[in-house]
C-alpha cells in the first residue's frame, strides 16, 4: 500500500476560518440559527453515516433543519462505556 502525502495550508484554513467568522458573527438572529442548522446537518450526516451508535439512533431526516431542531433534544449522547463496549 503507497501513502501519500497530503500538504494542508494551516494558513489558508485559518484565514477562510477567519473570514467565515467575520462575515457569521453579526448574522441576525434567524439567519444564524439557519446556518447553525445547516452545520449540524452536516454533522448528524457524518455521525450517521460513519457510527454504527448513531445509524442506528438517528431514524429522522437528517438533511431537514426542521426534523433536526425536533430531534435535537432527543438525541442520545454516546458515552464513554458505549464507545468502549463498542471498540
Amino acid at each position: 500500500m503507497q501513502l501519500q502525502l497530503v500538504v494542508v495550508d494551516h494558513g489558508k484554513l485559518i484565514r477562510d476560518f477567519g473570514r467565515t467568522l467575520a462575515e457569521t458573527e453579526r448574522f441576525p438572529p434567524e439567519r444564524l440559527r439557519k446556518y447553525q442548522l445547516s452545520l449540524l446537518s452536516n454533522l448528524l450526516t457524518h455521525a450517521r453515516d460513519a457510527c454504527g451508535f448513531y445509524r442506528e439512533r438517528l431514524d429522522f431526516d437528517v438533511t431537514s433543519p426542521a426534523q433536526v431542531e425536533a430531534a435535537w433534544a432527543s438525541i442520545p449522547i454516546l458515552t464513554r462505556v458505549e464507545a468502549a463496549a463498542r471498540g
